[in-house]
C-alpha cells in the first residue's frame, strides 16, 4: 500500500519588532515641533538688544546676539540634517544627544545674558532692577514655551530651564539687597514650579506614547495571526483535497 505525500506549505510570518520604538518617536517629535520654536528666541534677542541698546556695553550686547544667532544658524543646519538624512531611525540616541546640547547652549546663552548684560551698580539699582526684570520676563516666557515643547522629553526640559533660570536667581540673591534677592526667590520658586509641571506632563506625554506603541505592536501580531490561520486554512483545504483525490487510488489496492 502507498503512502501519500502531502506537499509541504511554509506558513509566512512576519517578524514582530516596534514599528518606531519611543526613543525615535521623542525624536521625531522634537525635531518636528523645533522647526517653528527655534525661531522665537532668535526674535526675543532681537527684542532685549532694542531694549538694552542704550544701557548695555555694547561690545557685549552685540558679542551675545551674534552668539544667539550663530547657535540659532546651527540648530536649523541640525534640523536640516535630520530631515534630509538616512537611517535616522537607527541613530535616535546620537540626535537626541545633539538635541540636547542644542537645549543647554541655548539656555546657557539666556541664562547668564542678564549677568553679562546688565551689570549691578547700587547707584543704578532702579534701572537695574528694571531693565532685569523685563529681560527675566523674556526669558521666564522662553522657558514656559519649552516645557510645552519639550515634555516628550524631560532631559531636554531641564537641560533648557536650568541654565535659563539658575544663573540669574543666583545672582541676584547674591546681591544681597531686599527686592534683588526677593526677585531672586521667587525666581527659584519659578523653577520649582516649572520642574514639577513638566514632570507631571512628561509622564502624560509618554504613558500615551507607550500606547501608541504598544497598540502598533498588537496591531503587527494580530496581522501575523491573520496571515497564520489564512495559511493554515489554505493547507487544510489542500490536504482534504489531496485525499478525496487519493482515496481512489487507496480502493485499488
Amino acid at each position: 500500500m502507498e503512502t501519500t505525500t502531502y506537499p509541504r506549505q511554509d506558513i509566512p510570518v512576519t517578524a514582530t519588532h516596534a514599528v518606531c520604538d519611543p526613543l525615535a518617536q521623542q525624536v521625531k517629535i522634537l525635531y518636528s515641533q523645533s522647526v517653528i520654536t527655534f525661531l522665537f528666541p532668535l526674535l526675543a534677542a532681537l527684542c532685549i538688544v532694542a531694549l538694552l541698546h542704550d544701557q548695555a556695553d555694547r561690545r557685549f550686547l552685540a558679542g551675545w546676539l551674534i552668539a544667539i544667532f550663530l547657535h540659532g544658524t546651527s540648530r536649523y543646519y541640525l534640523l536640516w540634517r535630520y530631515f534630509h538624512g538616512s537611517a535616522v531611525t537607527e541613530q535616535s540616541s546620537a540626535w537626541m544627544n545633539r538635541f540636547l546640547l542644542g537645549a543647554f547652549l541655548s539656555g546657557g546663552l539666556w541664562g547668564y545674558a542678564g549677568i553679562l548684560l546688565i551689570p549691578y551698580r547700587s547707584t543704578e539699582a532702579i534701572a537695574f532692577t528694571l531693565n532685569n526684570g523685563l529681560l527675566l520676563l523674556m526669558i521666564c516666557g522662553l522657558v514656559a514655551g519649552s516645557v510645552i515643547s519639550y515634555a516628550i522629553n524631560i532631559r531636554v526640559t531641564l537641560c533648557y530651564s536650568l541654565p535659563a533660570l539658575l544663573p540669574p536667581a543666583l545672582h541676584l540673591i547674591s546681591i544681597g539687597d531686599r527686592y534683588n534677592s526677593a526677585f531672586g526667590g521667587l525666581l527659584l520658586l519659578y523653577s520649582l514650579y516649572i520642574l514639577v509641571a513638566a514632570i507631571r506632563m512628561n509622564r502624560q506625554l509618554v504613558y500615551f506614547l507607550n500606547m501608541e506603541h504598544r497598540e502598533r505592536e498588537l496591531a503587527q501580531k494580530y496581522g501575523n495571526l491573520q496571515r497564520l490561520y489564512e495559511s493554515l486554512r489554505r493547507r487544510v483545504k489542500q490536504v482534504k483535497t489531496l485525499r478525496k483525490d487519493a482515496q481512489p487510488i487507496q480502493d485499488r489496492f
